[in-house]
C-alpha cells in the first residue's frame, strides 16, 4: 500500500472505482452487443510499459524475465484456477486482484465468493464473515493494514461499525472524526451509546511543557450527521418509533461489537502466535549460526562470551531464517565479529590478570617491611613495582600461568640495594626542590638534615604542618591520587595507579619546598642563639626550646607557648610572618613548660586522637598508646621489654601535641 498522504484511489483495480472491494455483475456478450446502440466515445489509447513508436509505429520492447505471464492466467479453466485459488490466504487473494483487469474481473465476480470464503476458512480460528459485509472488504479490513481514508500504512485503529481502518491523523480531521460529545447537536447519550468510535491513545502538552498520555475516543462524523437528520425527524414524533430506532441501533452495534470482540481476540492470538514463531525463528538461526561457527573453531570463544552480546549482533539475532546462500554472505562479518570479541576479551584479561598481580605488590612491601626495622624508608608499592626485576615478573610472565608472592621469592633479596638507589633519586629531587626555591648554590645532602629545610604537602596545607627529611620520604600523601597536580589517568602507569589507588612518589607534584616555613625557621633558630645554616633537626629536637607568642595571652588561660616546630608556623598563619611576636622563654619556665607539654602529650596519647601514631616493633601494628599496650601483653607476651621500646612513634605521623600548641603560667601580674 502506498505510505503518502493523498487522496484514497481504488487499489483493487486499474480504473479509477471506489475501493469497496464488493463483487460486481459483470455483463453477459449478448448484452454488449445490445449496447452497441449506445454511441460511446473511446479512449486514445496509450503505447504501454513494453511498447514504444518507431517511424509512427509501435514496437513491442523485449520483456525481460517472467514479466507479464499473469495476463495469461485467465486461459486457464475456471475449475483448476478456482481449485489454486481457494488454497491461497486471504492477502494473496487480494494481491491478486490487484494484477489485472481480467483477473479482477474474475476475482470479484459474484461466483468468485466460494473462493473467498474458503481462504477465509484456511486461516485458523477466524471469525467468520459478518452477513452485512462480503468476503473480500472483510479480508481486506482484516489483513490490510492501510488507512481507508488517507491510505497510510501500519494502521491498527480499526471501526468496526463502518468496516474501516483510520490512521491517527485522520481522527484528528474535523471532518471525520471528532472527540466532542456534542457533535452535531445529537444528543450526548446518543452519541456515546450508538455512534461509531474508535479509541486513539494520543499525546497532550501540559502549560507546564510535560507530556500527558491519554486515550480519547473520537466519534464518526458522517454517521452522525445521517443519524441526527433520522434523530430530528423522530424527535418531536410518534416517541414509540423513536425508541424502536434507537433498539435497532443499539441491536445492530451490539452484534458487530459482539463480532469485533471476536476478530480482537483472533488479532491478539495470531500476535502472539506470529511472535512466538518468530522466536523460534530467530532461535533456529542463532544456532544454525552457533554450529556453523563451531565447525571454524569459534566454539570455546562462544561459551566464554556473553550470549546478550552474541545474540545482539545484526546479523545474527535476526528473526529471518538462515539459508547457505544468507550464510555465505553473512559469514566474513560474522568471522570478523568473533575475531574482535576475541580480541577485546583478551585484553579484558589481560587487565584483569595484571591488577590481580599488581596488587601483590602491597603483599610483598608489606613481607619486606616486617623484616626491617620501624619506620625504615620503604618506598609506595608502585615505585617496587617499577623496579626490574619485580616489573619482569609481573608482565614477562604469560597469562596464563599464575603469579603469587612465592613468585618474588628470588627477588626478595634485591630490594635493599634498590630501595638505597630509590632513596638516592629522592633525595636527588628533594635537594633540586630546595636549589630551585632558594638562591643557595652548592646544595648537598646536608641540607636536607638541616632544622630550616622543611617541605610542604598541598594535601596537608590545612594542618599548616611542615614536613622534615626523611619523613617526607614516607609521606602518605606523597603518592595519593586523589591530591594529584597532574592527571594520571593519561600515565602509561595509569592502570596501576588505578589498581592500587597510588601513584609513584610525588607523581603528581604534592610536595614542594616551603620557602615561607624556611625563612621562619630561620629566624626561630636564631632566637635560640643557633646558625641555621648549621643547626640541623636532631640538634633542635634536642635542645627542645619552648616560645612564647607575647600576642596571643591569654587572661584566663596564661601564656600561649609553642614548640620550635610549631613556631613558624603560628606566626605565618597568625601574625603575618611578624616574629616579634616571639619571645624564648628562660630556663626556669623552659623546664616548667616541658613538663607540663610531656604530661599533656601523655594524656592525648592515650586517646583516639592519636590513633595510628604509634606502632608495635614486633609486627608493625598502629594504634594509640593503651591498645598498643594491651596488644603486646596479648599477642606478644613473650617478646616484651620496655614499652618505650615496644612502642615506637610512627614516622609519618606527629607523637606530639596536635597543634603543638598549649597555654601554661597564669601570672595575674604579667603584662601588667
Amino acid at each position: 500500500m502506498p505510505a503518502g498522504k493523498h487522496k484514497a484511489t481504488d487499489d483493487l483495480a486499474d480504473d479509477p472505482e471506489p475501493p469497496d472491494e464488493e463483487f460486481r455483475e459483470t455483463s453477459k456478450p449478448d448484452e454488449e452487443h445490445e449496447d452497441k446502440g449506445r454511441a460511446r466515445k473511446k479512449r486514445k489509447p496509450y503505447p504501454s510499459s513494453t511498447e514504444t513508436k518507431h517511424g509512427g509505429e509501435l514496437v513491442t520492447k523485449k520483456v525481460r524475465g517472467k514479466r507479464g505471464i499473469l495476463k495469461q492466467v485467465t486461459e486457464v479453466p475456471l475449475d483448476i484456477l478456482f481449485e489454486i485459488f481457494s488454497q491461497l490466504d486471504p492477502i494473496d487473494l487480494l494481491h491478486l486482484a490487484r494484477t489485472t483487469k481480467s483477473l479482477r474481473a474474475v476475482m470479484m465476480h459474484p461466483s468468485s465468493a466460494s473462493i473467498w470464503r474458503k481462504a477465509l476458512a484456511n486461516v485458523i480460528d477466524l471469525p467468520g464473515c459478518p452477513d452485512d459485509m462480503q468476503e473480500p472488504k472483510y479480508a481486506s479490513l482484516i489483513f490490510e493494514t492501510f488507512c481507508h481514508y488517507c491510505l497510510a500504512s501500519n494502521v491498527h485503529n480499526i471501526v468496526w461499525e463502518t468496516g474501516k481502518r483510520v490512521c491517527s491523523e485522520c481522527c484528528f480531521d474535523s471532518n471525520l472524526y471528532t472527540y466532542n460529545f456534542d457533535i452535531e447537536q445529537l444528543p450526548r447519550s446518543i452519541t456515546r451509546e450508538l455512534v461509531p468510535c474508535v479509541d486513539i491513545k494520543t499525546t497532550e502538552i501540559r502549560p507546564t511543557g510535560r507530556r500527558h498520555k491519554l486515550t480519547r475516543t473520537f466519534y464518526c462524523v458522517k454517521t452522525a450527521k445521517q443519524w441526527n437528520s433520522e434523530y430530528k425527524a423522530l424527535v418531536d414524533g410518534d416517541k414509540a418509533k423513536l425508541v424502536e430506532w434507537k433498539r435497532v441501533k443499539r441491536t445492530k452495534r451490539e452484534l458487530i461489537l459482539a463480532h469485533a470482540n471476536l476478530c480482537e481476540e483472533w488479532f491478539s492470538c495470531r500476535s502472539l502466535a506470529q511472535t512466538e514463531k518468530l522466536e523460534q525463528v530467530k532461535e533456529d538461526r542463532i544456532k544454525h549460526i552457533t554450529a556453523k561457527l563451531t565447525e571454524l573453531g569459534w566454539g570455546e570463544e562462544i561459551q566464554r562470551m556473553d550470549i546478550y552480546e552474541f545474540e545482539s549482533h545484526p546479523n545474527i539475532g535476526v528473526k529471518k531464517g538462515l539459508t547457505d546462500r544468507i550464510w555465505e554472505n553473512i559469514k566474513p562479518k560474522v568471522v570478523q565479529f568473533m575475531e574482535d570479541v576475541k580480541a577485546r576479551r583478551l585484553v579484558r584479561e589481560k587487565k584483569n590478570t595484571m591488577k590481580c598481580r599488581q596488587a601483590l605488590m602491597e603483599e610483598v612491601r608489606q613481607a619486606y617491611a616486617l623484616t626491617c626495622p620501624p619506620n625504615s624508608i620503604i618506598p609506595p608499592a608502585t615505585d617496587i613495582y617499577c623496579f626490574k626485576p619485580f616489573l619482569s615478573i609481573i608482565e614477562d610472565t604469560p597469562f596464563n600461568e599464575d603469579v603469587t608472592i612465592e613468585s618474588f621469592h628470588d627477588v626478595m633479596h634485591l630490594l635493599p640495594t634498590l630501595i638505597e638507589d630509590w632513596r638516592r633519586r629522592k633525595d636527588r629531587q628533594l635537594l633540586d626542590m630546595i636549589a630551585t626555591a632558594t638562591t643557595l648554590s652548592d646544595v648537598d645532602e646536608k641540607y636536607l638534615h638541616l632544622a630550616t629545610t622543611t617541605f610542604s604537602c598541598i594535601a596537608c596545607h590545612y594542618r599548616k604542618c611542615s614536613l622534615t627529611y626523611p619523613r617526607i620520604l614516607v609521606h602518605k600523601c606523597a603518592s595519593s591520587t586523589y591530591f594529584c597536580l597532574v592527571k594520571w589517568e593519561k600515565s602509561e602507569l595509569a592502570e596501576l595507579f588505578s589498581n592500587l589507588r597510588r601513584t609513584t612518589w610525588n607523581y603528581g607534584r604534592q610536595i614542594n619546598f616551603n620557602t615561607a616555613m624556611y625563612q621562619e625557621t630561620r629566624k626561630v633558630v636564631k632566637l635560640c642563639g643557633l646558625d641555621p645554616d648549621t643547626t640541623t633537626v636532631e640538634g633542635m629536637d634536642t635542645l627542645n626550646p619552648i616560645f612564647e607568642c607575647v600576642y596571643c595571652y591569654n587572661n584566663i588561660k596564661g601564656r600561649c607557648c609553642l614548640t620550635w616546630r610549631a613556631a613558624p608556623c603560628h606566626i605565618l598563619s597568625r601574625h603575618e610572618a611578624n616574629t616579634a611576636a616571639l619571645k624564648l622563654l628562660d630556663a626556669g619556665l623552659q623546664s616548667a613548660a616541658l613538663a607540663q607539654l610531656t604530661q599533656l602529650t601523655f594524656e592525648q596519647q592515650g586517646t583516639y586522637l592519636s590513633d595510628n601514631l604509634f606502632c608495635c616493633v614486633y609486627c608493625q601494628k598502629r594504634g594509640h598508646l593503651i591498645d598498643l599496650k594491651n596488644h603486646i601483653v596479648e599477642i606478644h607476651p613473650k617478646l616484651k621489654t620496655d614499652p618505650r621500646s615496644d612502642i615506637v612513634p610512627v614516622l609519618d605521623e606527629d607523637p606530639a601535641l596536635s597543634n603543638n600548641q598549649f597555654y601554661s603560667f597564669f601570672d595575674p601580674w604579667a603584662h601588667y
